[in-house]
């Protein structure tokens, strides 16, 4: 397994050879005990293969998974998940305009801008968790405030990222991985992109279960 020097050699390769971004938490970058500390960067990007192929990442879990990876940094195993366009983790339209849009930081790594951000980390947040703690609720009203806009209380978080996802329309969307969190509690359903693998599934179960039933009288 590939063991990289440092952060710096790391990224200067993804910046060369790839189109990613990390997704978020790349504040803690600097810190000198972020490498110690059980550490895990989510990356956005095109090509999924070619990032694995630069970093030399290996899965962590199940073999041929390389959306969930892990990298070797200065001799510590930095946990890495690949998400991808179109992998239902974002919705692709929204991914492509995160890449397209993309910032370097600290000229270390690219990341989403500032408006893209804080609404990804919105949606991660709300969508792809089973709840929000309090670090990111505050977290979210600062950016929000920084961004020039009307502080965001807990109870209208949802409708915010809503209002925003009409604008640029966006949907919510289903993880293409098995387990993926789908937290589309309180979301306007109107918003939620069609699966049609999980809509067949649901009529074959509908199906069986009547199948089953008739059988049994």
């Amino acid at each position: 397994m590939k063991n990289w020097e440092n952060l710096k050699a790391l990224f200067s390769a993804l910046n060369e050879e790839t189109e990613y971004l990390v997704l978020r938490n790349f504040e803690e970058f600097s810190d000198e005990k972020f490498l110690s500390s059980h550490p895990d960067i989510d990356f956005l990007c095109r090509d999924q293969q070619k990032i694995v192929q630069v970093t030399g990442a290996v899965p962590r879990g199940t073999a041929g998974d390389y959306t969930h990876c892990k990298i070797m940094v200065d001799g510590h195993e930095v946990f890495a998940d690949m998400w991808t366009v179109g992998d239902g983790y974002y919705d692709s339209v929204w991914g492509l305009d995160m890449l397209k849009s993309r910032v370097l930081y600290e000229n270390l790594c690219y990341v989403p801008d500032e408006k893209n951000y804080l609404y990804s980390l919105l949606y991660h947040s709300l969508v792809q968790k089973h709840q929000m703690s309090e670090d990111y609720k505050e977290r979210i009203r600062k950016m929000s405030r920084d961004l020039g806009q009307k502080p965001v209380i807990w109870d209208h978080f949802r409708d915010h990222l809503e209002s925003y996802m009409r604008e640029k329309g966006y949907h919510y969307t289903y993880p293409a991985l098995p387990g993926g969190i789908a937290n589309f509690e309180n979301a306007d359903r109107s918003l939620i992109l069609k699966d049609r693998r999980r809509q067949t599934a649901r009529v074959l179960y509908r199906i069986k279960k009547r199948i089953k039933k008739l059988l049994h009288r």
